[in-house]
């Protein structure tokens, strides 16, 4: 796997595992706070997270579906995932990296 890949897994790792260590309701409040981070990415991006990670559908398939490179697709998710995590920072202080 390349340098990329892994660091989109790092940042999806690190979102969902700061989320486990919240009581109930900031879990709540980050659920809501990624879901309107996803709605403000643009939209390629955005389309591309959403088929990814919600549509647990593999690059390959985005690519074909959204009639574009495979290496576009993995941009696109990479960027949308480090748009999310700035903006959650930006809203939600450096806790999130810890």
């Amino acid at each position: 796997m390349n340098q990329r890949s892994d660091d989109v897994d790092d940042i999806e790792l690190l979102l969902w595992r700061w989320a486990l260590y919240r009581p109930e309701e900031s879990r709540a409040h980050l659920k809501a706070q990624i879901r309107e981070e996803v709605i403000n990415l643009r939209s390629l991006e955005r389309e591309a997270v959403l088929r990814h990670f919600w549509g647990n559908q593999t690059t390959a398939e985005i690519a074909v579906l959204m009639d574009l490179g495979e290496r576009s697709i993995k941009k696109l998710i990479e960027m949308g995932l480090l748009t999310i995590k700035r903006r959650l920072i930006e809203t939600m202080g450096d806790s999130i990296t810890a």
